[in-house]
C-alpha cells in the first residue's frame, strides 16, 4: 500500500482503488497546533569516578510557535554516598532544579525532581553542574525531560 498526494487531499491506495482520508483527525506531532504534545529526555552520564564539574551540556532547538519547557530530571549514582549538583541554562541556575546554596542530590536510589515546568527558548544552553561529592561516588545519571508542544 502507498500513500499518494494528489490536490491537497491525502489518499491512500486499497486494492486497486484511491482512498480519501480525513487529515483533521491526525494526531501526534504531525497534528493541527495546540493538540500535540510529547517529551524529549537528555541524560548526562558519568561514567566511573565523579567529581566536581560542570558536564556538557545540550543546545535547546526550537521551531517557529513550539513550546518547550524543563518538566522534570531524575538521577541516580551507581555507587558511593551522594552527588550535589544543579542543572543550569545558560549558565544560571534554572528555578526548581538546585542551586549553589540548596543542590539537589543524586544516591544510588533514584529520585525525581519534578517542580513547576520552566519555559525555554530556542538556542538554550542546558547543562548539570556537579558542585560537591561525598563517599567516592561513580557512575552518575540525570535525566532531563522537556516537554515540547505545537
Amino acid at each position: 500500500m502507498a500513500d499518494i498526494q494528489i490536490s491537497g487531499t491525502l489518499y491512500v491506495e486499497s486494492g486497486g482503488r484511491l482512498i480519501p482520508l480525513d487529515t483533521s483527525v491526525i494526531t501526534g506531532p504531525q497534528g493541527p497546533r495546540g493538540l500535540s504534545t510529547w517529551q524529549e529526555v537528555h541524560t548526562f552520564a558519568v561514567q566511573g569516578a565523579v567529581g566536581t564539574a560542570t558536564l556538557p551540556g545540550f543546545f535547546v532547538s526550537a521551531a517557529t510557535g513550539q513550546t518547550v519547557k524543563l518538566a522534570k530530571a531524575r538521577a541516580k549514582i551507581g555507587a558511593g554516598t551522594s552527588v550535589s549538583f544543579r542543572i543550569t541554562r545558560n549558565g544560571s541556575d534554572v528555578t526548581g532544579f538546585g542551586t549553589a546554596g540548596s543542590p539537589l542530590r543524586a544516591t544510588t536510589t533514584a529520585s525525581t525532581t519534578d517542580p513547576t515546568d520552566v519555559t525555554l527558548a530556542s538556542d538554550d544552553l542546558i547543562a548539570v553542574v556537579v558542585s560537591a561529592v561525598a563517599g567516592s561516588p561513580t557512575d552518575l545519571s540525570v535525566t532531563v525531560v522537556l516537554e515540547m508542544s505545537l
